[in-house]
């Protein structure tokens, strides 16, 4: 039977010490451990994130927690955003009038009587950069005033409702009862019937004499509905979430026309860190991300530091060997994969594939990662484990999210450990730019499966310089009968274990002390999930 290839999308996933399938790009390597931490939200999470500074995203000034939680927004006037579509704001001037507009959504303050006349140069008829800047100057000092006449007025407002509840509290609140020695604390059957002939008599005299207590209303269903007048324009062409946010930010419940809609402030945006949870709990820092204060340090406009963006950066990217799919094929009942890994890292890389011991993710209502559980007896059992992963993300880039994926925990558990195959360290991807380095292996331009095997088995098929090939095969794994209806998006998925040698001059990169005492080999077992549809 000849080959079918599929244009089905194969994803390679890593598994996190919490048992979160996630994509690379979403995983974290903490320096001198032997497990990963990944980004995706999934319950119990495995990184923890903190807040460790702010900026303005059109000034870039920073700012610290502190500092950027008092203020919550930029207080330049140069720093406005458009109240309809948030798009920052620039300044404007014509006809030597001063304003601010909009380039997305062409809305200017001209609408809202916020502008100044500036003064042309009298020999070229432009208006100076010092003209500029006195006229951004005097429009920040309006703009505050409006808005602090308009939180003015709010709270004024506010105080008078205040005061009227509370006279209307003393006023209906009962008068003391007369002590008596009937009961406790005064109380007797005289002040209970006095007392509920007085409600009876304020309840007569709310009810209107024809005995209802709401006016009626007649409207006839001939005339035309009569809008209520909304000001100069009514506001049918402004998104609700913009009239919101310019309500809330001058104190309105609701704006009423265009000329309430001032300019917003410009909010800041966070830089935040993680932290490795485990690592948290084992009593150490546990960085993962650190960001710097300075938005721009990093930025090629700057003398030095070009693309350090970060004070530290664990991403697992820089670590991990990266694992693709090259070829996906079906022969028959045997779906076969072509991987393609690759060393990342500046030092050589001695990996091997082996059986995993990944059974699913572990019950919410669980403890621990979703791996085999010993019981008292020695034996192993996954009767916590979750092998239907919901919505697992499996593209960061483009935010792709897999609705369902079912893992196949037994096709690959007597798998044989493949041989080990050393990598050498990265090159730079524009040094010897189409050399010999970097041509595909004749064993893998002409590579074809053999069909002879009858078990699921995996091999390697050729390896070049820092890049290896490895044929997966995969006898049984045909779509399930869920799988298979219409109506159903379920993907399947197999696990499998990447081991790293650590020490003897492999990976010396991820800095992890050796364990074995001998001269024996340290390896390190990365759990892996390849899902297909």
């Amino acid at each position: 039977m000849p080959p079918s290839t599929t244009s089905d999308q194969v994803n390679v996933l890593y598994v996190d010490h919490q048992g979160h399938p996630a994509p690379l790009s979403s995983c974290y390597h903490a320096t001198g451990t032997r497990r990963l931490s990944s980004s995706v939200e999934r319950f119990p999470p495995s990184t923890l994130t903190e807040i460790d500074s702010a900026y303005c995203p059109q000034c870039l000034s920073f700012h610290d927690v502190a500092s950027a939680a008092r203020e919550g927004y930029c207080p330049k006037a140069s720093c406005q955003s458009c109240p309809i579509c948030f798009t920052a704001l620039s300044l404007d001037v014509q006809d030597q009038l001063c304003f601010y507009n909009c380039g997305s959504c062409a809305w200017d303050s001209r609408s809202c009587q916020l502008t100044y006349n500036v003064k042309p140069d009298d020999e070229t008829g432009s208006v100076s950069r010092v003209e500029l800047a006195r006229a951004l100057e005097e429009l920040g000092t309006v703009l505050k005033t409006k808005r602090e006449t308009a939180l003015q007025t709010a709270e004024q407002y506010s105080k008078e409702l205040s005061t009227a509840w509370e006279q209307r509290t003393k006023q209906q609140q009962p008068k003391p009862a007369p002590k008596s020695k009937d009961g406790p604390e005064g109380w007797s059957v005289e002040t209970l019937e006095v007392s509920l002939q007085d409600k009876k008599k304020q309840f007569a005299a709310d009810v209107p004499s024809d005995g209802l207590s709401v006016q009626i209303e007649h409207v006839s269903l001939d005339d035309p509905p009569q809008l209520p007048s909304l000001g100069e324009t009514i506001l049918s062409d402004v998104p609700q979430v913009s009239l919101e946010m310019s309500g809330l930010t001058l104190g309105y419940e609701s704006v009423p026309s265009p000329t309430h809609l001032l300019p917003l402030p410009m909010p800041y945006r966070v830089r935040e860190s993680r932290r490795c949870r485990a690592e948290l709990d084992e009593g150490r820092p546990g960085i993962l991300l650190k960001p710097k204060l300075n938005p721009l340090e990093g930025d090629s406009s700057l003398r030095s530091g070009h693309g350090q963006w970060w004070k530290k950066d664990s991403s697992a990217i820089h670590v991990m060997p990266r694992i693709g799919v090259l070829k996906h094929e079906m022969h028959g009942n045997v779906r076969v994969f072509l991987l393609k890994v690759t060393n990342p890292t500046l030092g050589p890389v001695r990996l091997r594939f082996a059986s995993s011991n990944y059974q699913g993710e572990k019950d919410a209502f669980g403890e621990g990662p979703g791996q085999f559980t010993k019981s008292k007896d020695g034996t192993t059992t996954d009767d916590d484990c979750l092998t239907t992963l919901p919505n697992l993300l499996v593209n960061e880039l483009f935010q792709v999210y897999a609705p369902g994926v079912e893992l196949n925990t037994q096709i690959l558990q007597e798998m044989k450990r493949t041989d080990s195959v050393e990598l050498q360290s990265a090159e730079d991807s524009f040094i010897e730019l189409g050399g010999k380095s970097r041509e595909i292996p004749d064993a893998v331009q002409n590579w074809k499966f053999d069909a002879r095997e009858s078990l699921s088995a995996m091999r390697l098929v050729a390896s070049s310089a820092s890049t290896a090939f490895f044929e997966l095969s995969l006898v049984g794994a045909t779509t399930t009968p869920e799988a298979s209806s219409s109506s159903s998006t379920l993907q399947m998925a197999v696990p499998l274990a990447l081991e790293l040698e650590a020490g003897n001059g492999s990976w010396e990169s991820s800095l992890i002390p050796k364990e074995t005492k001998d001269d024996a080999d340290d390896w390190v077992a990365f759990d892996l999930v390849i899902t297909w549809t």
